[in-house]
Order: structure tokens, then C-alpha cells, then sequence
């Protein structure tokens, strides 16, 4: 079982959570309580388990709050909107092209 697995060897385990990149701009949230990287909940839920990973433990199983964040990771990009407009059967074709997505629409005329 994964949790005793954990419980047993907690230090072989990791709970860290990936970014996407550098947290610089503001969030856009207004009237929100923001969550601070450091708040986290622990793994362990019984005391008995919870005292036997603080005195084992070189690192802490917990897991990073979930929240909205004070500042956020974004990146600004352009899209470009291609019409490749084919006239087979009254067939529209329109393409959407950015760094991030690419979104294909198509419709009949």
C-alpha cells in the first residue's frame, strides 16, 4: 500500500509541485485571501504517524495548498489568425495559431 510505503520511507517520496515558470505578475483576484507557498497540509492524518515522521523524517511528507496566489506566472504571446478559406462544397476552413494553442473552426456556407 502507498501510504504506509510512504509512511515507512518518507524521505524517498516527493510532494513538490512543479511551476510553470517565475510567479512576477499581480494577480488579477480582488477581495481573495491569497495562499503563501508555505502553507501546507500534512500527509499523515493520525498523531501516532505524524509524531513518527517528525522524529524520522528528514524532509516532511505534506502537500502544497491549493489557493489562488498573489502573484502568478503569465506570459504574454500573440496569436496569429490564419483564414485558409477553402471553397470546396461551401466549405469554410479557419485556423488559429498561438505558442500556447491552436484551434481549428470549421463550418459549412
Amino acid at each position: 500500500m502507498i501510504y504506509q510505503d510512504i509512511l515507512s520511507n518518507p524521505d524517498q517520496w516527493s510532494f513538490a509541485v512543479q511551476s510553470l515558470g517565475p510567479r512576477a505578475e499581480v494577480s488579477p483576484l480582488r477581495g481573495r485571501q491569497f495562499v503563501d507557498d508555505q502553507e501546507q497540509i500534512t500527509f499523515a492524518s493520525q498523531v501516532k504517524n505524524i509524531r513518527a515522521l517528525m522524529q524520522n523524517a528528514k524532509v516532511f511528507p505534506a502537500f502544497q495548498k491549493a489557493g489562488p496566489r498573489g502573484k502568478i506566472f503569465f506570459r504574454r504571446f500573440e496569436s496569429v489568425i490564419l483564414p485558409c478559406l477553402i471553397l470546396f462544397n461551401s466549405f469554410c476552413y479557419i485556423k488559429i495559431v498561438s505558442p500556447v494553442v491552436s484551434i481549428h473552426f470549421s463550418t459549412t456556407v
